[in-house]
């Protein structure tokens, strides 16, 4: 194990190597940090990665219902990656399952769509840098966060 600074703790504690070695990837090869970035890991953007087409809509146009701009034609909002591997299904629409899914579609350059951003590009990366990157984004799990759901009158 090495020692590193957590990220949402600004405390020294351990992550494993697999975790170190993936955020290395998250800040470069894999390019997770154009996006995914700040203490939220979000820029709080709009892109279209080419996601497939899920449930009963047949065509979500995303963030141009708002905007009626051509460019943001099926952009969707960039996802904090706090607490991610507690949040499945992934995506707008719950098209992959699974974090292991979602990385081999961003792998291979996202999904086709004529209007897919241009940050999306293919990253070549090999299996064992995959669960590298899984590592550490199982890593940004937090503590959990307390919630007493109310009582609602009948």
């Amino acid at each position: 194990m090495l020692r590193v600074q957590v990220l949402n703790l600004g405390k020294f504690n351990q992550m494993s190597e697999a975790a170190v070695k993936g955020m290395v990837l998250f800040k470069g090869k894999a390019r997770c940090i154009l996006c995914h970035n700040g203490p939220n890991f979000t820029d709080n953007r709009f892109y279209n990665l080419g996601v497939p087409q899920v449930g009963p809509q047949k065509k979500d146009l995303g963030r141009y219902k708002v905007t009626h701009l051509e460019k943001d034609k099926r952009a969707f909002k960039t996802p904090t990656l706090r607490s991610i591997t507690e949040t499945t299904p992934y995506m707008h629409d719950g098209a992959f399952k699974t974090l292991e899914e979602v990385i081999d579609f961003l792998d291979n350059g996202g999904g086709d769509d004529a209007n897919k951003h241009s940050l999306m590009k293919p990253l070549a990366l090999t299996k064992a840098e995959k669960g590298e990157l899984l590592a550490f984004l199982h890593a940004l799990k937090g503590e959990e966060i307390p919630f007493e759901f109310p009582s609602l009158p009948e």
